[in-house]
C-alpha cells in the first residue's frame, strides 16, 4: 500500500467516524484522532528487578521495585535515564518495563545485528549497556531516537573508607602544641606554631604536598573562621580583626576592634565572644551587637567550639551551635536560631540532654558539620584520642553510629585536629605523628547521573 493510499484511507476513515458521530443519538460518543506526526515516549517505568547482595560469605537475591527509581525523559537531548541509580548489584541484563506510553511505533536497536526490531516492553531487555530506542510516528515519516541508560551504583552509598593522606610528614610534625584544622574548597588548612611563629600549611592535592606560609604577629591560630558562602576567612591578631580570601594572606580590617574569641561565620554574619558574651557583626567587624540569651544559664568559657549552618528545610534560618565546659567541668551544648528576615529574634539557650547520650567530657575539641549533622572529637579525660561523636538531632544526643570510625593504631596520643572540606571529606590530623587521614560516605561523592 502506497503512502498516498494510506493517507487517503486514513482521511476516509476519519470522515466516516465524524459522520457516524454526527448521526449518533448518544451524546457520550467522542472521537480521539491521534496526531499522526507525534513520535515521543511520554512515560516508561521499570518493573521488578533483582539484586545480588553479598553478606559475609553468603550471596542472596532480593527484589528491587523498579518504580521507585523513576525514569526521566529528556526529549531535547533524546535521553531516558534514572537519576536515582539502582542499588549496587542490581541485575540490569534482564529488565522488563511495567509501563510504556508512546505516540508511535517503538523499535529497539539489536545488540547482535545492529538492526531495529519491535520493542516489547514486558520482555526482558539487556540494559547493561546503553540502548537505542526509536519511535516512529503513525505517518511513518517522523522519527525520534532516545538513548536508554539505566544507572546502577558501583559502590555502597553509606560505606566509607579512611585513606592515609600523609604519614610521618615532617612539615606537619614540626608544629608545636595544638593545631587547628579548617576545611577548604581544595582540601584542608592547618594552623599552629613552629618555634614560636604562627604558621599555616595548606594542601590542594589531597595531602601529597603542603605549602607553608607565615602569619601576622600575634595571630590566634585557634580562632579562625571560614565563611563558605562568601569565601571570606576571619581571624584575630593582637587587637586587630583580620580577613583573608584564601586563609594564607591576611589583612587588618581598618576601624574594627578584635573580640576575645571568634566563634563561627555564616550568612548571618560573624559571631564571637566580646566583652564576656556572644555578639554578632554584619558589617565586617565595624560594629557588634550583643546576642540575646534566652535564660540565665551562664555560657561556657572553656573549650569553646562553634559551628553555623543553614537550616535544612528553611533557607531563611541559620542555626548556631556552641559547645564548651560548664563551671562544673561538664560538657554542654548551646543553640541559637537566627531568622535572616529579622521577623523573629531568638536567643542562645542551653539544650536539655539525655544522660545516656550526653556529649562526653572532652578536651582539645574540634567541631564541624558533616552530611547535615554535627560531629565532634578531641581527647578523653585520660588523654586518649576520642572517637568521632555525631549528633543527628542538632546537639541533643551524641552517638558513635553513623560513621565508620578510623583505627587509632597510628595515633601518637596527642591532640588531633579535625575538619570537613567542601568535598564532604572528614580530615583527621595527628600533628605529633605527622599523619593525615580522610574519608567520606561514598554517596556524597556521587555526581548527578544526568
Amino acid at each position: 500500500m502506497t503512502k498516498r493510499f494510506k493517507a487517503a484511507a486514513a482521511t476516509l476513515m476519519a470522515l466516516c467516524l465524524l459522520a457516524t458521530a454526527a448521526c449518533s443519538t448518544d451524546d457520550d460518543i467522542t472521537v480521539d484522532i491521534s496526531q499522526y506526526n507525534d513520535c515521543i515516549v511520554s512515560k516508561i517505568t521499570m518493573g521488578t528487578l533483582f539484586r545480588n547482595v553479598v553478606s559475609a560469605d553468603t550471596t542472596y537475591r532480593v527484589g528491587v521495585t523498579g518504580s521507585l527509581y523513576p525514569l526521566s525523559i529528556d526529549h531535547r537531548q533524546g535521553l531516558i535515564c534514572n537519576t536515582d541509580s539502582l542499588p549496587v548489584g542490581t541485575d540490569v541484563t534482564k529488565v522488563a518495563f511495567s509501563e510504556l506510553s508512546t505516540s508511535g511505533y517503538v523499535a529497539i536497536r539489536s545488540l547482535s545485528t545492529g538492526n531495529d526490531t519491535a520493542f516489547v516492553s514486558t520482555d526482558s531487555t539487556d540494559c547493561s549497556t546503553e540502548r537505542l530506542i526509536t519511535v516512529t510516528a503513525y505517518d511513518e515519516v517522523s522519527k525520534r531516537t532516545y538513548r536508554l541508560h539505566i544507572n546502577v551504583h558501583q559502590e555502597e552509598g553509606d560505606s566509607m573508607t579512611w585513606q592515609t593522606r600523609a604519614d610521618g610528614n615532617a612539615d606537619i610534625a614540626a608544629f608545636n602544641g595544638r593545631v587547628k584544622a579548617v576545611g577548604t574548597q581544595w582540601g584542608v588548612a592547618l594552623y599552629g606554631h613552629k618555634n614560636g611563629t604562627a604558621k599555616v600549611l595548606t594542601t590542594t592535592d589531597g595531602g601529597k604536598n603542603w605549602a607553608e606560609a607565615s602569619l601576622p604577629e600575634g595571630f590566634d591560630t585557634e580562632g579562625i573562621c571560614r565563611q563558605k558562602d562568601t569565601g571570606t576567612w576571619w581571624a584575630t591578631a593582637g587587637e586587630s580583626l583580620m580577613t583573608s580570601a584564601n586563609g594564607q594572606d591576611w589583612t587588618r580590617v581598618e576601624g574594627s576592634a578584635a573580640p576575645q574569641k571568634l566563634l563561627c561565620a555564616n550568612r548571618h554574619g560573624l559571631t564571637a565572644f566580646k566583652d564576656g558574651s556572644p555578639a554578632t557583626t554584619t558589617d565586617g567587624g565595624l560594629t557588634w551587637t550583643a546576642d540575646p540569651i534566652a535564660d540565665n544559664t551562664p555560657l561556657p568559657t572553656d573549650e569553646l567550639q562553634a559551628v553555623a549552618w543553614t537550616h535544612p528545610t528553611d533557607a531563611k534560618l541559620v542555626e548556631l551551635m556552641l559547645t564548651g565546659r560548664d563551671a562544673d567541668g561538664q560538657m554542654a551544648v548551646w543553640r541559637r536560631t537566627v531568622d535572616l528576615t529579622g521577623v523573629n529574634v531568638m536567643g542562645w539557650y542551653k539544650l536539655p540532654v539525655e544522660a545516656a547520650f550526653a556529649l562526653p567530657t572532652l578536651s582539645a575539641t574540634a567541631l564541624d558539620v558533616y552530611d547535615g549533622h554535627i560531629i565532634i572529637t578531641g581527647q578523653t579525660t585520660d588523654g586518649a584520642p576520642a572517637p568521632i561523636y555525631m549528633s543527628q538531632d542538632q546537639g541533643r544526643t551524641w552517638k558513635l553510629q553513623g560513621l565508620k570510625q578510623p583505627g587509632t593504631d597510628q595515633a601518637s596520643g596527642g591532640p588531633r585536629a579535625m575538619a570537613v572540606d567542601d568535598g564532604h571529606h572528614i580530615w583527621l590530623i595527628d600533628p605529633m605523628a605527622g599523619t593525615t587521614i580522610s574519608a567520606r560516605h561514598n554517596r556524597l561523592g556521587w555526581a548527578d547521573n544526568r
